[in-house]
């Protein structure tokens, strides 16, 4: 798979990813479950990068650490995901709120790119429409009206 269809398919597993760690979070779990759950329930794009977080955690490195490599190995826009749980772990920062306001704008996100995509498409569409389709309207409905009108003008 190419690099920039793993981005969208990084970028498109952000609401999902802050989805779950808000639900662990806000039930009082802690931030090593949370990342241990989007590890075994997340999408299939962010877990093993996940589960390679909790192996580096239980190998030794602070939690903090950990969370700093976040950014750069699934990308910038899971910056912000990083920074409010390393508040989190460092000075105790309530974050549930947060995560569901980060989810909130990561879906918009997603929902303007598809938007965009969607407007794309129909300038896409047009070519095979006016190529495939016209002619066959015209040949099909038009053609046989202009012989038929053309025999009784010429009868």
């Amino acid at each position: 798979m190419d690099r920039a269809s793993q981005t969208t398919k990084k970028l498109a597993a952000l609401p999902g990813t802050l989805d779950l760690l808000a639900v662990v979070l806000g039930a009082g779990g802690t931030i090593s479950s949370g990342i241990r759950m989007v590890a075994k329930r997340g999408d299939n794009t962010v877990s093993p990068i996940f589960q390679q977080l909790m192996t580096s955690r239980e190998a030794g490195q602070s939690l903090v650490t950990v969370l700093h490599c976040l950014p750069d190995q699934l990308g910038e826009p899971y910056r912000p995901l990083a920074r409010a749980l390393i508040a989190t772990e460092r000075d105790g920062a309530p974050i549930a709120s947060l995560l569901v306001r980060l989810a909130e704008e990561a879906g918009a996100n997603r929902r303007r790119a598809s938007e965009a995509k969607a407007k794309q498409l129909s300038v896409q569409l047009l070519f095979p429409l006016v190529v495939c389709f016209l002619p066959a309207v015209l040949l099909g409905a038009v053609l046989p009206l202009v012989i038929v009108a053309a025999g009784r003008f010429l009868a």
